[in-house]
């Protein structure tokens, strides 16, 4: 019972794969249906078949028309119709299979075209973004930069007013020191007193400690004063350069217009890529040679050449997917 089930089941699907083919062949809006499967199953059911007689031209046809219509492979469809190309002898379907390796080929260009269309936008975005983010990156340093020089400039002003505060009080300590040095060393040389002589010694030796103090504190103020000097001098070129400073939002500065991009991208022509007005975003799903090819925007359409007289070239009733002999192998 399970293998008859089995038999049974596997019967409904190989019906099922059939009446689908035909279906989108008859209608391609049928793929934009759930499939439940069934496009897999074609798939592979083609595949099966066309490993054991690869030279069948209703297999390679098939194959061509799957990967074309169905998983949108113009390059895997184009290999397929090129071999049923030059496998076949019938001028009819060598005119048709010519036909659709014409559209294809075109279709294919066109879709690289785009796609290198849609790199060249996203690399433009990118370095729109990248110069953006320099840009705030820059910016954060020089902010960082000019707080740190602004904190610095902030210390170097509180220590020169407090070494300013401090030197009168040091020039009137000489002052005094020196005004006790002569008294002492008058009050020596006039007593004689070995007291007088201690003081003088004394006060000398402050005196020449003050008068240390004070060439100190005026040396130190004139490093802070250069050193503020040189910051100052510093922000202000900084602040000049920045002015200067190409912008990075304009055109000119981030987008590359010969040559090579910022990415390495040579492009010697110098030609961008022009996004068709009419152009399909997606490949054409009318591939079947069995049915009405209609024409695009971007290819021309070569009439086929009449069968006995001015007659369209008809296609066989036997297989009306494909032109290929009635007794061709299925």
């Amino acid at each position: 019972k399970e293998l008859e089930g089995s038999k049974k089941k596997a019967g409904n699907l190989e019906e099922a794969i059939k009446l689908y083919e035909k279906a989108i062949r008859a209608d391609r809006a049928v793929l934009s249906e759930d499939d439940f499967g069934l496009i897999e199953a074609l798939r592979k059911d083609y595949e099966v078949r066309f490993a054991s007689s690869p030279l069948d031209l209703n297999l390679i046809e098939g194959m061509g028309f799957i990967y074309a219509v169905c998983f949108s492979n113009l390059k895997k469809a184009l290999e397929f119709y090129k071999k049923l190309y030059s496998l076949s002898s019938d001028e009819r379907i060598k005119a048709r299979t010519q036909f659709l390796i014409d559209r294809l080929t075109v279709q294919l260009e066109m879709s690289h075209q785009i796609q290198s269309d849609a790199l060249s936008k996203n690399r433009e975005e990118r370095l729109k973004e990248w110069n953006e983010m320099e840009k705030q990156e820059r910016l954060a340093a020089q902010n960082e930069k000019a707080n740190q020089q602004s904190e610095r400039l902030s210390e170097l002003y509180r220590s020169r007013d407090d070494f300013n505060a401090r030197l009168p009080q040091i020039e009137d300590q000489v002052k005094y020191l020196e005004e006790e040095l002569d008294r002492t060393d008058g009050l020596w040389h006039a007593t004689n007193n070995r007291m007088y002589r201690r003081k003088r010694e004394t006060a000398k030796d402050e005196l020449d400690a003050k008068k240390k103090e004070l060439e100190g504190s005026k040396k130190k103020v004139e490093e802070i004063e250069n050193e503020i000097n040189r910051i100052s001098k510093a922000m202000e070129a900084e602040a000049a350069a920045t002015q200067k400073m190409p912008n990075p939002d304009n055109p000119e500065n981030t987008v590359p217009t010969s040559g090579e991009d910022n990415l390495g991208v040579s492009n010697p022509s110098n030609t961008p890529f022009v996004t068709p007005s009419n152009g399909p975003s997606q490949p054409d799903t009318s591939t079947s040679i069995g049915s009405e090819v209609p024409s695009t925007t971007n290819a021309v359409e070569t009439p086929l050449p009449p069968v006995g007289g001015d007659q369209d070239p008809a296609l066989p009733t036997e297989s009306p997917d494909f032109p290929a002999n009635s007794n061709s192998s299925q």
